[in-house]
């Protein structure tokens, strides 16, 4: 880290934008390797694992671990090699394409860098419906290769037509009783190879052409119904 010539702040050997898996570990080699590193955060530290019960597929953790749990020790392990923290929001990035520094802005507040790591990570496409937000992680899960053993033998849905939607219901079907997969029209986006290995699997069920209205929960607070609304103006379903 050095001030540039114009007396402004200091230039950063690297920047990283974001806080789950991929920004943690990045900032733990690039600290590891003397490089000082300035992590942005984010006001929701960790990522999408924060919002994650039960990791039981990564490596080292015997028993599993809570996802919250497993981010402090990533932070904490980057934190232990020198990386510096700031729990901000970047609102925006302008990077050189000359050679010269990166600009990294938090509001008005600008931050200079050699090098600039983008780990912002995913975000989940959500349908918004009542239910949702209070049972995620209690039934309503937005990773099945994550998830999926939780749900043994018992029935599931996947709400989408896309490769994704097709990929998860094939993996899903390995462990659920059953798989329906709730989609809003007749056609599908999904490629033809990935739609009929879906079609091909018995214990899947292409369930058209139907959107999510709401989740209910059970006795204890766990998803127990879906309510799907007909977008043609038949009948709607309860699951």
């Amino acid at each position: 880290m050095s001030d540039n010539e114009n007396g402004r702040s200091p230039v950063e050997d690297v920047i990283i934008i974001g806080s789950g898996p991929a920004g943690y570990t990045a900032a733990l080699y690039t600290s590891r390797a003397d490089l000082n590193p300035l992590v942005f955060e984010g006001f929701q530290w960790g990522g999408l694992l924060q919002q994650t019960t039960d990791v039981e597929n990564y490596p080292g953790y015997r028993d599993g671990v809570m996802g919250p749990e497993m981010m402090q020790e990533f932070r904490d392990q980057a934190e232990r090699f020198g990386t510096r923290f700031v729990t901000d929001d970047v609102t925006r990035v302008k990077l050189s394409t000359d050679g010269g520094v990166h600009k990294v802005y938090v509001g008005d507040e600008e931050h200079l860098a050699r090098s600039v790591i983008l780990a912002m990570g995913a975000e989940p496409t959500k349908l918004g419906v009542p239910g949702e937000e209070e049972l995620a992680s209690r039934g309503v899960s937005y990773c099945a290769t994550c998830d999926a053993a939780f749900f043994r033998d018992k029935p599931t849905i996947v709400v989408g037509g896309g490769d994704t939607a097709m990929e998860d219901a094939t993996f899903l079907s390995k462990f659920a009783k059953e798989v329906k997969v709730v989609h809003r029209r007749d056609e599908f986006r999904a490629s033809a190879v990935m739609l009929n290995r879906a079609k091909e699997t018995k214990n899947i069920e292409l369930l058209t052409p139907y959107t999510v209205d709401s989740f209910e929960a059970g006795d204890g607070g766990m998803l127990k119904k879906v309510v799907l609304d007909n977008t043609e103006g038949g009948e709607d379903l309860e699951l």
